[in-house]
């Protein structure tokens, strides 16, 4: 039998980066889990936390449908990418995931749709008020494409 999670520290004032670290030990003995839904608006999530993020992900195997919502935090286009990194490795079937208000600029937005591009639905996709300039059209296209399929 799968189960879901929903785990939230939203406008969370300490050191959540240090939480999602211990956190991520826990994950390690959740068997099943097929959902996840992880929300971390306006904290002091850091490049630092995407990395414990990173390490819940890997731990959770068969999660197939996964909230992420990071918006007005502190991760950077370095975060992004080691997150991007891990969510192309996952069996996902659905992606909700929200970084506006981030300092991510247009590498960290075109490595995160490369490496996410394969997941089959994307629900939401938020990037707005962050450090964009120029994302290339063909990360345009994949997005598009992305979330009319």
């Amino acid at each position: 039998e799968y189960m879901g999670l929903i785990a939230s520290w939203s406008h969370y004032p300490y050191d959540i980066n240090s939480k999602l670290t211990m956190a991520a030990g826990l994950f390690a003995f959740i068997t099943n889990l097929s959902s996840l839904e992880i929300f971390l608006q306006r904290t002091n999530l850091n490049d630092e936390g995407c990395v414990a993020i990173a390490q819940i992900l890997r731990t959770s195997r068969e999660i197939t449908h996964l909230a992420l919502w990071m918006p007005e935090t502190r991760i950077s286009d370095a975060g992004v990418i080691y997150l991007a990194s891990h969510l192309s490795s996952l069996p996902l079937q659905f992606l909700n995931l929200g970084c506006g208000g981030n300092p991510i600029t247009d590498n960290g937005v075109n490595n995160l749709v490369d490496a996410c591009s394969s997941i089959p639905t994307l629900s939401e996709l938020s990037l707005t008020i962050n450090g964009c300039t120029d994302v290339t059209d063909q990360s345009a296209e994949k997005i598009v494409r992305w979330i009319t399929n």
